[in-house]
């Protein structure tokens, strides 16, 4: 989401910022524990996400590669008249938060993830593919008019592929378990309409043919770029690419069977939290409200009432996912919904904030408190703890 101001004294301008906070910052990265530093770590994709396009953070990208010494003026040059989705948006991400001065070495720790590596080899990639981009401007004088087609891969390049890049990044973590995008809501959210898909789908196709490869064991040099990830990690990734080829044809032919009559167009995540009441942050508890727009199209979102120490579980077995309405959370499943009111809230909030969803369960579970069924409404006493994107 880009704004005419998107920057003011080198830093975006967060104009949302009650709702995602202000970007990142690395000066006192050396006195963070390495749970905040990972904890800022992870902001970065939703932040720039949110608010820099691909023409926004290009600039960043062609500064960290002045800055790295790797690059000859020519190929500085070539690149800078490339498309601005010649790289993917997680390369821009990164560019930017190096340039800020994040510790690489810290992150490759914590994370197992070489960034520098992944920025350069992806800029590497661009550069190699020069012949696909048309740089030569020499000849026309008028500007010739970009065409649809160019538009919509543009905007799903910076969309729909972000937000598949960004969830790569999530997956190289190592983690087992992993979670698919739910591609109708980010449709729905940024507007792309169902022929915008084809420029997703070699994408998806591309990495699971590689895992399916991986797990067979076809061939050397794919067995080992994917040998940090055990037999069930694999599979799960290829349930995840699989469960995406899938929405993928149900969206096809479902947007083909709406055609006529012509359906009303889901409300945009920001609009649809426009009027949600919720408390910013909670001194008695130390805790803050994580950024409501997440939360449509989100499998669970966890909340706490301050004031009556009831922590509530929304959760939606639909496609669709949750929804916002005024000031109220609905489309939740009652059966798999509860309050539950906490007699130690710091004691159990910690595991809400930091666990998996499965051992979030489990110490939920552990309450020996009656649930009852939530009505959907929370209020200014309310802090939004944590929203599950993927089932």
């Amino acid at each position: 989401m880009s704004k005419s101001s998107t920057f003011r004294n080198n830093r975006v301008a967060a104009f949302d910022s009650k709702y995602t906070g202000e970007e990142p910052t690395w000066d006192l990265q050396e006195s963070m524990t390495d749970e905040e530093f990972n904890k800022q770590y992870n902001r970065i994709f939703g932040f720039y996400g949110y608010y820099l396009s691909a023409k926004d953070i290009k600039p960043d990208i062609i500064k960290f590669m002045k800055a790295s010494g790797k690059y000859s003026t020519e190929q500085i040059s070539t690149f800078s008249k490339f498309p601005d989705w010649a790289t993917s948006g997680t390369t821009g991400k990164l560019c930017r938060s190096l340039n800020r001065g994040i510790d690489a070495d810290r992150v490759k720790r914590l994370n197992t993830t070489d960034i520098l590596e992944l920025a350069h080899t992806d800029i590497a990639r661009a550069i190699g593919l020069k012949d696909t981009f048309n740089t030569n401007k020499e000849e026309d004088t008028e500007r010739k008019p970009v065409n649809i087609q160019e538009r919509l891969e543009s905007k799903v390049m910076s969309t729909l592929v972000d937000n598949f890049d960004s969830m790569l990044e999530l997956w190289m973590k190592g983690e087992d378990k992993v979670s698919s995008l739910n591609i109708s809501v980010l449709m729905n959210n940024h507007n792309v309409p169902a022929m915008g898909l084809k420029f997703l789908l070699p994408k998806i196709e591309k990495l699971l043919k590689e895992l399916q490869d991986a797990k067979a064991g076809l061939y050397e040099e794919v067995v080992q770029g994917y040998a940090y990830l055990t037999k069930k990690g694999l599979n799960y990734r290829i349930e995840a690419c699989e469960d995406m080829l899938n929405q993928i044809v149900k969206v096809t032919h479902s947007k083909k069977a709406e055609r006529k009559p012509r359906v009303k167009k889901a409300k945009s995540a920001e609009k649809q939290v426009s009027r949600l009441k919720f408390m910013q942050a909670s001194a008695e508890y130390s805790i803050k409200s994580v950024s409501p727009m997440s939360i449509p199209g989100s499998h669970r979102v966890f909340v706490f009432n301050t004031k009556n120490r009831v922590l509530t579980c929304f959760e939606s077995a639909s496609e669709a996912g949750l929804e916002v309405k005024g000031s109220a959370i609905k489309n939740f499943t009652e059966t798999a919904s509860y309050n539950l009111r906490l007699r130690k809230p710091n004691d159990v909030l910690p595991d809400i904030l930091s666990k998996t969803s499965k051992q979030v369960d489990k110490a939920i579970d552990a309450i020996k408190s009656k649930k009852s069924v939530p009505n959907g409404r929370i209020n200014d006493k309310t802090i939004i703890l944590r929203i599950f994107t993927h089932k």
